[in-house]
């Protein structure tokens, strides 16, 4: 039927045609609208809720295990989640406009994001704190409450005090400040000290503050009668930085292999100490900060310990972290007298950072020593000591209980200077000595300054060295000494595309076996003094393959001297010098070459530069075998 067959439409009585033909024209587009839309089969827009908005809490501080109440808009009626940080709630009621949790047992103390989250989308507080909060004066008063270990504590805009003669355990708390220009935390007078209980298991934070303290330490174990630090400095002032790692560390480390049970695992279920964004000043008088294990003659910290962008300032102090753990230092400038950083079991790395080595200790002396036992990094760093010197390394010399770990170091991108500030005295500070143990040690592109030596040992695996400056030597010190040594246990060593500047009468000596390369190095010698490339062989039954080629002498009076440990030779020496320029003046024997006695094997001295010298020759004359007739020499001709 057609759908307007049986419309009729008159106008009403009295009603105008006009007025009657309008109403009907719209009402006939009404109906065909709606039929039209009928007919593409349209429905209407179904309302989508909305996500939480508006959130707030009815507090920003809480404890694991407190109730909270959280108000806000479109909760919707159907309970959601909520997560504090990584870890989920218990939600307890729900409503359209709140909603109350229990933070968990699991929650990380310290700042957070609660999260609400919905089947319309989620919302979040930022920076709630999970902990308690202590806005007393004394952190006598904060020990006093006993909080559960653990706890983190968020300190307020204002500064605490140890008071004198006081010392104050917290056991196994974090700190947490307000930035380090708004919160500290200070010790009165140098009897007082402020000690940091951190126990197996548990991870201990310092943060967003400043401290001004006379003893500051970080232990596993209650602080002991006396101050270990200021006797532990008193004894050792007439110490080597050898003997003084060996000493600190001995007890220490047959601990550390008692308790771990095998030193082949690192262990790292022992916590931790992290200390980040903050200020740390060890006051007039005071004796330092130390991270380690007060129980045990000074032994080792058993967890990992984190530094990032902190700064320390303890001029005349003394600064120890000794650790079963790695050791991390990023972003940091560190200024003490004396100081030991030591992973027993772990890593070393050291990032971006700046270290400074005092004159103003106890002795007048400074001095550090930093080792990675499992591994040293060493990136983008800058060490600078006055009147002190500097000692790294994967090993602990001087100590009796040796550990080998056997990993991996590198030195990137750094910088490392050392003075003597004082050349008439006899403690001949200004030294630069690294000492690995190590599968692989890179050295490469950095900076190295002394006033005396500088000395590198790895006893077992490849070293390379390439890229890198060396200045050594002062016009107040006789003589100065590059000495690299690959050890008695069969370490390769190379040297490559390296400036080397003596500011004395200087020597690059070259001690080990089976590979040593020194290639396209620049040597300046000072005044015409020192030999240019002093060659050891270090162990008779070992091989040795010397190559030393491409490499530029200035300045010096010798150009190669070789020699070997001892007695009699079992194994072969070869040595390739060739391409080398020695720009000084070579005028009487041995000055070309001196060849000590019981070397067996061959040596090419083709195709050198020899002073000024144009034919083989007068060159022959210059040179000193007393190895002949076991060790043959090859001088086929001279470069143009």
């Amino acid at each position: 039927m057609p759908i307007f067959k049986k419309l009729q439409v008159r106008p009403k009585r009295g009603e105008k045609h006009s007025s009657f033909v309008k109403a009907a024209a719209t009402m006939l587009l009404a109906g065909l609208i709606a039929l039209l839309l009928a007919a593409c089969g349209a429905t209407p827009t179904p309302t989508v809720p909305s996500a939480p908005s508006e959130l707030a809490v009815n507090t920003n501080v809480a404890p694991r295990g407190t109730s909270v109440t959280i108000t806000g808009s479109n909760f919707g009626t159907a309970t959601g989640t909520i997560a504090v940080g990584e870890a989920s709630a218990v939600v307890t009621s729900w409503a359209d406009t709140a909603a109350t949790f229990t933070i968990p047992e699991d929650a990380v103390n310290a700042f957070q994001a609660l999260t609400l989250i919905t089947p319309a989308g989620s919302a979040s507080v930022e920076n709630f704190f999970v902990g308690v909060e202590f806005l007393g004066d004394d952190l006598a008063s904060l020990a006093g409450q006993h909080l559960p270990q653990g706890t983190a504590v968020l300190l307020g805009a204002k500064e605490y005090a140890v008071a004198a003669g006081e010392t104050v355990e917290l056991d196994n708390l974090s700190l947490y400040g307000r930035g380090a220009a708004n919160t500290f935390v200070r010790t009165s007078d140098a009897d007082s000290w402020l000690h940091l209980i951190v126990s197996p298991s548990f991870d201990v934070i310092v943060t967003k503050l400043a401290m001004e303290t006379h003893t500051f330490t970080v232990s596993p174990s209650r602080t002991p009668a006396n101050n270990p630090l200021t006797g532990f400095s008193a004894d050792s002032t007439s110490m080597s930085p050898a003997s003084r790692v060996g000493k600190l560390l001995e007890a220490g480390t047959a601990d550390l292999l008692t308790s771990a049970g095998s030193i082949t695992a690192q262990a790292t279920k022992y916590g931790s100490f992290t200390v980040n964004e903050a200020d740390l000043k060890v006051a007039a008088g005071g004796a330092g900060v130390a991270i380690l294990d007060l129980s045990n003659a000074l032994g080792a910290f058993p967890g990992d310990v984190s530094l990032t962008s902190v700064k320390l300032e303890g001029a005349g102090t003394t600064w120890y972290v000794v650790s079963a753990g790695d050791i991390t230092i990023e972003s940091s400038t560190l200024t003490s007298a004396h100081t030991i950083v030591a992973s027993l079991a772990g890593e070393l790395a050291i990032y971006r950072s700046k270290i400074l080595l005092s004159q103003a200790g106890p002795t007048g002396v400074g001095g550090g020593q930093y080792f990675g036992l499992r591994s040293l990094s060493v990136v983008e760093t800058e060490f600078e000591g006055t009147n002190a010197s500097l000692v790294l390394g994967t090993f602990l010399p001087g100590s009796s209980s040796l550990i080998t770990l056997g990993g991996t170091a590198e030195i990137i991108g750094s910088t490392f200077t050392v003075r003597d500030s004082d050349f008439t005295d006899t403690d001949d500070l200004g030294s630069l000595d690294f000492s690995f143990l190590s599968a692989a040690v890179h050295i490469g592109d950095s900076t190295f300054e002394s006033d005396r030596d500088f000395t590198m040992v790895n006893e077992m695996g490849t070293v390379s060295i390439t890229g890198n400056a060396f200045k050594l030597g002062h016009g107040d010190v006789a003589a100065a000494t590059m000495s690299i040594s690959g050890g008695e246990w069969g370490a390769n060593t190379a040297l490559n595309d390296n400036t080397i500047t003596f500011l004395s009468n200087g020597t690059v000596k070259l001690d080990g076996v089976n590979e040593v390369a020194f290639t396209n190095n620049v040597v300046v010698g000072h005044a015409e003094a020192g030999t240019a490339i002093d060659v050891f062989k270090s162990m008779q039954q070992l091989p040795l393959n010397l190559t030393v080629t491409g490499n530029s002498f200035s300045g010096f009076e010798n150009a190669v001297y070789l020699s070997q440990h001892c007695c009699s030779v079992t194994e072969l020496f070869t040595g390739v010098i060739t391409g080398n320029i020695f720009d000084f003046p070579i005028l009487s024997p041995p000055q070309a070459a001196f060849i000590g006695t019981g070397l067996k094997g061959t040596l090419d001295l083709s195709n050198n530069r020899w002073g000024d010298h144009s034919d083989v020759a007068t060159v022959e004359t210059l040179i000193v075998n007393s190895s002949a007739p076991d060790l043959e020499i090859a001088l086929a001709s001279l470069m143009p």
